[in-house]
């Protein structure tokens, strides 16, 4: 069975005939023309054929402005169901943009209007909006959802319970709540605190602090202001657009002296944690880095302080084993201790005087196993020797300053060339 059906229904002086369109839909719409032929002649009738429904959903929906407030929009139907346009349905909601029930406002706008205005908004809310086409046969499918953020307005509540502290003859601390969220209408970005004398005729003088968003209670102190003075206190929260109502006025008084600790200039309560207090981890930072260097300059010390006591130490033990030398004697003519040295003389006050040490064949030399001889004698430590003036005509060694025993060996070697005397150490 195909699309179009044609009857003919035969009678006594006619023929009908009629045809069925079957599944009609809006592309069967259009002129259908009936034609009569017969032996005398032909005629033919038109008719307009009209397939109707209801309209296409809206498209090409656009937002021409918002504001706190209100959203504009604009949208079109491509075809009205060949049925004029009775209105169209709005809908907007801030919950989801995919459940539509009884959380959904609407807009209802007549005739054939293709824009629209939302009123009465929150300030900073996302918005789902859609819309819908009317005509006498129904509705048509909604549009596709758009989202829409209202703009920042200016806080519309006041500061909440505020109080005032007397902390000083000069100062005050003000406590106080931010506004209820649904009044903000954007970030508070920070409070106008205002003061001036109780009773004064003068306009409040007004101080900005930032508001600290990680902690509800928010607090400042006024300071320089007068001992033993009434002062009125009032506060104003503010956004990006502006600032909101004034809070109810509340008093305050200043103390007569100031207290053991009464606050500085512009001192303000801090809630910061640790980790982003800036001041106090740069000093933490500061302190260890002193108390690391002072400590590695205490190691370095002491090491250096116990390598010398090891050198020193090293020193007096090989000064200890070199105390006892061994001396080869390669002739056996040996000077002799003269048995008188009236050149030696010991000054007024002097205790003690070097004296040359002469080796004795039969006390301390040694026979060694080649022939040779060898005599050990005692290191002694470096003493001032004097002399009388008469000795220094002489050809022996003499010394005029403190000298040690390798020393005078060199010395009396070199002032007795013709002994073949041979010291080896």
């Amino acid at each position: 069975m195909g699309k179009y059906i044609i009857r003919d229904i035969p009678e006594k002086h006619q023929t009908s005939s009629e045809l069925h369109i079957m599944d009609a839909e809006r592309a069967d719409t259009g002129e259908y023309t009936c034609t009569a032929v017969n032996d005398i002649g032909r005629d033919e009738s038109a008719i307009q054929f009209l397939v109707q429904g209801v309209p296409d959903a809206p498209s090409n929906l656009t937002v021409v402005n918002t504001t706190s407030r209100s959203i504009c929009l604009f949208w079109e139907v491509i075809h009205d169901g060949n049925s004029r346009i009775t209105g169209s349905i709005v809908q907007y909601q801030t919950l989801s943009d995919t459940q539509w029930n009884g959380h959904t406002s609407q807009l209802i706008v007549s005739g054939a209007d293709d824009s629209a205005t939302l009123r009465a908004l929150t300030p900073i809310t996302l918005y789902f909006v859609r819309i819908i086409a009317e005509n006498a046969l129904g509705q048509s499918l909604p549009s596709a959802v758009i989202n829409v953020t209202t703009e920042e307005e200016a806080p519309s509540g006041s500061p909440r319970e505020v109080h005032v502290y007397s902390t000083g003859a000069q100062s005050i601390k003000v406590t106080w709540k931010p506004p209820s969220l649904e009044s903000q209408h954007g970030r508070i970005k920070g409070y106008y605190v205002g003061y001036r004398m109780s009773q004064s005729p003068d306009n409040y003088v007004f101080q900005q602090v930032e508001s600290n968003p990680r902690t509800e209670h928010q607090a400042t102190y006024i300071t320089g202001l007068r001992p033993s003075t009434h002062y009125d206190i009032v506060l104003k929260a503010f956004n990006s657009v502006g600032a909101g109502p004034t809070s109810s006025k509340i008093s305050g008084r200043t103390l007569k002296t100031d207290p053991a600790h009464s606050p500085a200039f512009g001192k303000r309560e801090s809630s910061l944690p640790f980790y982003k207090n800036i001041t106090l981890v740069v000093s933490v930072l500061v302190c260890s880095l002193v108390v690391l260097v002072l400590l590695f300059a205490v190691v370095v010390c002491f090491k250096r302080h116990s390598h010398d006591q090891r050198g020193e130490d090293d020193y007096k033990s090989s000064k200890a084993a070199g105390d006892s030398l061994k001396m080869s004697v390669t002739s056996m003519s040996l000077p002799t201790k003269p048995p008188k040295l009236p050149h030696y003389t010991c000054p007024a006050g002097k205790i003690d005087y070097a004296e040359p040490y002469m080796c004795n064949d039969s006390a301390v030399s040694k026979q060694h196993p080649d022939g040779r001889l060898f005599a050990t004698i005692k290191r002694c430590p470096a003493r001032p020797v004097y002399m009388a003036a008469s000795y220094r005509q002489g050809a022996e060694p003499f010394c005029t300053h403190n000298i040690t025993h390798e020393d005078c060996i060199q010395s009396y070697s070199s002032s007795n060339p013709e002994n073949n005397t041979k010291l080896v150490r």
